[in-house]
Formats: structure tokens, sequence, C-alpha cells
């Protein structure tokens, strides 16, 4: 049933290519199973992109068996078989030996069920043969997808102290396939976690998955259970402002807790993006152009001024939604039809050197023709700004005939 379920929902030649890998383990004396979120994702009905795949063939004979074999992490006992132009990457069978609430030490396996006994959830511990399609479901997992309830395979508490990552997934699987859990889990949670045992930089990559979902806000659960477990008291937010926390919920983005840190550190924002383990050239422009849209708001040039500094539709509609104003998508597209910048204006810095201007009026002189030409696009032409140059030199204010007549620069 679920063999032909993954013929029908992958591309053909992938299957085909994976089937093949199948029969090599098979005619040597070996197993092969499709196992982890993979699977999960193929019962639930949703795409299926990288496909977990674990054998019981010892490393020796992958190499053996494959002539295109890459090493992508010998160590963890997994291999990457280049079959039919697709990567295929599998991991021979392995069972903990010890944890240190982050990390395990692991040993090769010989069995499936030992393999899929150190997995986190129930939905993530069911495998599916690729040679006889032998489904095995060992824990519940297919009743808990059923009944959208997300449940650690075993003890609980077991499974928090011996990766606390496990936590974090736990609201990250619960946000993305709206899934319940036990309250004794979420108490688990709260109790147990130790945010030292997790970089902030996998924090980060946790968020960035939660937020590509685009599911909303959490339910209170959620939101509560972030709070409670210090999950940012690493970058000093031992109190999280609740509202930041939805707000970075409705704008898929962590940027109001660095906002946060950012007011509450009362540090320069290098520090802080140094800190919270996120790109500073990309957050120091977001709060630029957050100053620069408060600035402007009010004017009827607001997209003129916020386009001279970045064009990037998606990050400009991010700037709108975090200050809590409606993106005009016609009038951001329309914007291109203007001069945006002093690069498009039909005057540069020559022609002001040939009109004897001096080096440090220049960039001034250009911005206020740029805002002339914004006032009335036609002055875009070489005669009239020269004359606009005489005027602005005379102390004058550019009359410009067209919608409106006079502009204060």
């Amino acid at each position: 049933m679920y063999k032909e379920l993954l013929q029908n929902n992958i591309d053909k030649k992938e299957y085909d290519s994976l089937i093949k890998i199948a029969l090599e383990y098979y005619h040597a004396g070996y197993e092969l199973y499709l196992v982890g979120g993979a699977l999960r994702d193929l019962i639930l009905g949703k795409e299926v992109k990288d496909l977990d795949i674990a054998t019981n063939a010892p490393l020796e004979v992958t190499k053996r068996l494959f002539k295109k074999i890459v090493a992508t992490g010998e160590d963890h006992g997994t291999l990457t078989i280049l079959e039919g132009g697709f990567d295929f990457e599998v991991t021979r069978y392995r069972k903990d030996v010890a944890t240190d609430g982050r990390n395990a030490t692991i040993a090769f396996a010989e069995t499936i069920e030992e393999d899929l006994d150190r997995r986190d959830f129930t939905i993530n511990g069911m495998a599916l043969n690729l040679i006889n399609g032998k489904f095995i479901d060992l824990f519940g997992g297919l009743k808990d997808l059923r009944d959208k309830k997300l449940n650690f395979i075993g003890n609980a508490k077991d499974r928090i102290l011996e990766d606390h990552l496990r936590s974090i997934r736990l609201l990250r699987f619960m946000i993305r396939y709206d899934f319940t859990t036990e309250q004794s889990s979420i108490n688990h949670v709260i109790e147990l976690t130790n945010m030292d045992k997790i970089s902030p930089e996998r924090i980060v990559q946790e968020f960035k998955k939660i937020f590509s979902y685009r599911k909303g806000i959490p339910n209170d659960l959620i939101l509560d259970t972030i709070i409670n477990i210090g999950l940012f008291e690493k970058y000093d937010l031992k109190v999280i402002d609740r509202q930041n926390l939805i707000k970075c919920f409705e704008i898929n983005d962590l940027l109001p807790l660095v906002e946060q840190k950012y007011i509450a550190s009362k540090k320069n924002m290098s520090e802080v993006h140094k800190s919270m383990k996120i790109d500073k050239e990309r957050y120091t422009n977001f709060m630029n152009l957050i100053d620069t849209f408060n600035k402007y708001k009010n004017s009827k040039y607001l997209y003129h001024e916020l386009m001279v500094k970045h064009r990037v539709k998606n990050d400009l509609k991010l700037i709108f939604e975090y200050c809590n104003h409606k993106f005009d998508e016609s009038h951001y597209e329309s914007m291109f039809e203007l001069p945006l910048n002093v690069k498009d204006l039909n005057i540069d810095g020559n022609d002001l050197i040939q009109m004897d201007i001096i080096p440090k009026d220049r960039g001034v002189l250009l911005n206020k023709l740029l805002r002339c030409v914004w006032e009335n696009p036609t002055f875009n032409k070489k005669d009239k700004l020269v004359g606009l140059i005489d005027e602005i030199q005379n102390g004058n204010k550019p009359s410009l005939s067209g919608n409106s007549l006079k502009l204060s620069l």
C-alpha cells in the first residue's frame, strides 16, 4: 500500500533509481527501508522532499555495491549514493550508546527496530521496506498521525534529557501539522529543557523552519511554552514580551525580539546581531528601513524614500507589516516607472563639475533634483534639471508645473 503511494508521489525516475538501489542491497543479502520525515509526510499526503533511507549493510558493503559514492557523513554511518541523476543518502542502522543532552555517541545496530527505537516522536518512528512493502509501526505512529497527536517514543522525560533540541522540535511539529500533545509532555518540556545545551545558531534555524510554514500565531499553549522554557534567555531576554513574540509569528521573523534585545540592552546593533547569531547586515538594513518608514510614514513620498534604499518587494512588505501599515502592491510596481535614484537622473556629477559646482554641494544638489523629479517626472530632462539647479542655487524653491507648483526642499 505505502510502497505504491511512494511510487505515485515522487518522480518516476527517482523512484526507479531508488528501487534499483534497494534491489542491489537485497541481492547482496541486505535490506533497505524508507524512514523518518519522508515516510511521515508521504502518509500525511504532503510533498516528499528528502528521502531518509536506512540499511543494515555495513559501509564497506555499500562502497562495494555502488560505483558512485560520496562520503557525506561516514563517521555517523551515512553515505550518499549517486544513481540515475539523483542523490540518495543511506544511513546504516544506529543505536545510542551515550548522550550528553544534545549529541549522542552511537554504535551501529543490526535491526531496523533498534534504529527506530532511538528516534524522537512516534510519527517519525515508522519504516517502509522498499522491496516487499512491509510497513513497521512499533510505537503507534500511524494512529497518532490520524489523531493529530504528537507523542514521544517511550518516556518523554528520557527523550528530552537525551537531546534538549527535541523540546523545540516538539513545538515546531505542533505548529507545522496543527497537532496536539499530552499536557504531561509540555510539563516535562518546561521542567527539563536546558537551553544551554542548544546553540544559538540551531535555535535560529528551528525558527526559520517554523516561519517558513507561515501558520500564523500559534495557540496560547505553544506561546506560553516558548516563554516558560526560557527559549531566548541566552540572548539576555529573560522575560520575552508576549506581544513581541506574537509579532514574530505575524511577520514570520525574529525581528521584534531583535528590537526588544536592542532596546533592553542599549547596545549598538552590531553587538545585538553578534549575540543573537543573526545576519548582521540584513537586520541593520531592516532597522534603517524602519527608521525611514517612521520618518516618512505620513508623506506621499514614503515608497520613494524606502525604495531609494531597498527595492525587494518581499522585504518592503515585511517593513509595512511590521509597522502595521497596508502595503500597496500596485503603487509599489508603479514606482519602477519613475527615477528612484540619483543615477536615474539625466544629469550626473560630471555635468555638475562642468557647471563649477563645488564637491561638497554635488551630492546634496543631486538629491534635491531627485525629489523635484519625484514631484514632476517630466522634469527629468537635462535642460530642465539645469534650470532647477539655477533656481536652487539662487535660493528659490523650484516652480514645477504639473500636479504641484511648489516643492519644499
